[in-house]
Order: structure tokens, then C-alpha cells, then sequence
């Protein structure tokens, strides 16, 4: 089971939000870009300054667009996780990237 970042109590209601509103409307229109930025910028400032916490906020990000249905955008940030990760972060987020991006790459490539 992969671990996905805590949200405040209120947030939950804002992530389903942005899900619904990335399935039925697209990244690209204005209401959906504006809530979605908001969510992002929410969990940026509860970020902390550790590189697990940065490599688990991109994580989550491409979650947030894998439950929309946007692979295609889950699969480019895993893949520049991957490419830029190098050493850093501790081996478990490491892990969990190539595992996310791993899946991701099969559910993507199997629908092209």
C-alpha cells in the first residue's frame, strides 16, 4: 500500500474537488487550474525543508493527477523524480518512486 502525504482535516473535501473537477473539466481550464494551484500550494507550505518531504510532495502530486486520469502527467513528474533523484533522499522514497513509476508505466503504456 503506498503511503500518501496527510492532509488537514479540511483539505480532503479540496483534494476530492480538484480530482472531480480534473476528470470532467482539464488541467488547463482556469477554475480547475486556480483550485489546483491552491491545493498544491497548501501542501508546499506544510512541506518541510527535508528532501523526503520535497520527493513525497512530488509523489503526491503525481498521485493527485493518476486519480484523475491524467497518466500522461503522473508519468512525467515520476520520470523526472526518477531521472533527478540520484542519491538523494533516503532509500525508501526511492523506493517508492520507482515503484510508483513502475505502475504508472504499466497502467500508461497499456492503454496507448
Amino acid at each position: 500500500m503506498t503511503e500518501k502525504p496527510s492532509l488537514p482535516e479540511q483539505e480532503p473535501d479540496l483534494e476530492r474537488k480538484v480530482i472531480e473537477m480534473l476528470r470532467t473539466r482539464s488541467p488547463q481550464d482556469p477554475e480547475t487550474r486556480t483550485l489546483l494551484n491552491e491545493l498544491i500550494a497548501k501542501k508546499e507550505s506544510e512541506c518541510g525543508p527535508d528532501i523526503d518531504d520535497q520527493l513525497k510532495l512530488d509523489l503526491w502530486r503525481s498521485r493527485l493527477y493518476e486519480s484523475a486520469g491524467f497518466l500522461g502527467y503522473a508519468l512525467e513528474i515520476l520520470e523526472d523524480l526518477a531521472k533527478n533523484i540520484g542519491d538523494s533522499g533516503s532509500e525508501e522514497v526511492r523506493r517508492k518512486i520507482l515503484e510508483q513509476l513502475g505502475r504508472v508505466r504499466n497502467i500508461y503504456f497499456s492503454k496507448v
